[in-house]
């Protein structure tokens, strides 16, 4: 069976403007339990992505003084504040159309070395499509087959597309 990225994207987007404070993205990405944000201009037009991954690499560690102890200081992560979105954010986003096998968005993934893919119909943005749906699909498809014998790299990788180049 053939799956497609509109089978297994999330529909349901949350963004952030590329004006926001990165504070706000991380805020956002935790209340919503995502780790991806498409960003969006002043006419709501995606033009980046952030993700969990940029936030690490814009927090500035800080040593916390604990009354001197030298052994065990505390380190806290913050980040600058007039840091924003469109600081660390990455563009042009990546998309994929949604009738994409899953496989050709996989061996993107792996070739690109990104873990989050817009889904489009028409140039129309309708879902997005990331590692966590994969593994979601990948669980799922695994759990079906109790003895874990029907379900191997071959059946996962079926639908593969030649001229997609995986590096390791």
């Amino acid at each position: 069976m053939k799956h497609q990225a509109g089978q297994i994207m999330t529909k349901e987007i949350s963004t952030i403007a590329y004006w926001e404070l990165l504070e706000a993205a991380m805020d956002k990405m935790k209340a919503d339990k995502i780790r991806h944000l498409p960003v969006v201009d002043e006419r709501h037009q995606i033009i980046g992505i952030i993700s969990d991954r940029d936030l690490q690499r814009a927090m500035n560690p800080r040593r916390i003084d604990n009354g001197g102890a030298t052994e065990w200081a505390e380190i806290e992560f913050r980040f600058d504040p007039n840091f924003q979105v469109k600081d660390f954010m990455s563009f042009p986003v990546m998309r994929v159309r949604q009738d994409s096998s899953v496989s050709y968005v996989a061996h993107r993934m792996m070739a690109e070395k990104v873990s989050a893919f817009l889904v489009v119909d028409e140039d129309v943005v309708v879902g997005i499509v990331t590692t966590d749906d994969m593994l979601k699909l990948l669980t799922s498809l695994l759990a079906k087959d109790t003895n874990l014998k029907s379900v191997t790299l071959a059946s996962l990788w079926e639908d593969w597309e030649p001229g997609i180049a995986v590096n390791g």
